[in-house]
């Protein structure tokens, strides 16, 4: 796991995604989700997209849009 993933996973243990919707288009989808955890004491909810480019199976490019301060503080 890398570690911005380590990273945001001690700060908010109980972290979730789910996935609200989703479209495709040729090699691309696209993925909304929903995240749910807690911060410290302060509980967490907020969406965001992913891009994600595939060929054969294989992703080649994850494009992930986020506004949320505590994803932009682990950027």
């Amino acid at each position: 796991m890398c570690g911005r993933c380590m990273n945001w996973l001690r700060r908010v243990p109980d972290f979730r995604l789910e996935v609200a919707d989703y479209a495709s288009r040729g090699d691309t989808v696209f993925i909304r989700w929903i995240a749910t955890g807690t911060h410290g004491d302060v509980p967490l909810r907020f969406e965001g997209v992913d891009c994600v480019r595939h060929s054969n199976v294989q992703v080649y490019e994850n494009r992930i849009y986020c506004d949320h301060p505590l994803i932009q503080a682990l950027n």
